[in-house]
């Protein structure tokens, strides 16, 4: 007869149930990264950044950076305006690398990984600066990685697809084609 209470479960297995805890992180559906997503391009970027965030900008000279006549600046924003504050992409973009490797983030990893290739690339590309180490090489696959999430917007697609045109030539573009 199989066990039917805790006390009838053979020790060991009872271990390997209570050591069983994936990370949340990872068991994203399309559809709820999609969702957490489009939630986290609707954020103003002063809400996440924390005061920490905001009186960097605001130490850099870019207070206004985070703030329109009528409403806070959202990472849509700023991912998508025309002239971004190079100092906000920065903080966004060392938000969004924290964000991949903790734990504790309320971002899955994913979302994380597509903000941080967001904001680098639109600095590269309405800034004049790309704010990354990487590689061309390492850059473009990342570009190529955040065009392949279904989940990704229209607009953030579109500013993948200027990053793989003007930043490499093209998809599959050689290293070293940055304008």
């Amino acid at each position: 007869m199989p066990p039917t209470t805790p006390d009838d479960v053979p020790p060991e297995s009872l271990a390997e149930l209570m050591e069983f805890d994936p990370d949340p992180r990872t068991v994203w559906r399309p559809q709820e990264l999609s969702a957490v997503f489009r939630a986290l391009l609707e954020t103003p970027v002063r809400l996440e950044l924390g005061k920490v965030g905001a009186a960097a900008v605001e130490q850099d000279g870019g207070a206004d950076a985070l703030e329109q006549p009528l409403r806070p600046v959202t990472f849509a924003d700023l991912l998508h305006g025309p002239a971004p504050s190079l100092a906000v992409l920065r903080l966004v973009k060392e938000f969004a690398k924290s964000a991949r490797h903790d734990a504790e983030s309320h971002l899955p990893t994913e979302v994380a990984s597509a903000l941080y290739c967001l904001s680098i690339v639109a600095g590269g590309l309405r800034c004049g600066r790309l704010i990354t180490s990487m590689d061309d090489r390492d850059l473009r696959r990342n570009v190529e990685w955040a065009l392949a999430r279904p989940w990704i917007d229209d607009a953030s697609r579109a500013l993948l697809r200027e990053a793989q045109v003007r930043l490499f030539g093209g998809p599959g573009g050689l290293p070293g084609h940055r304008s």
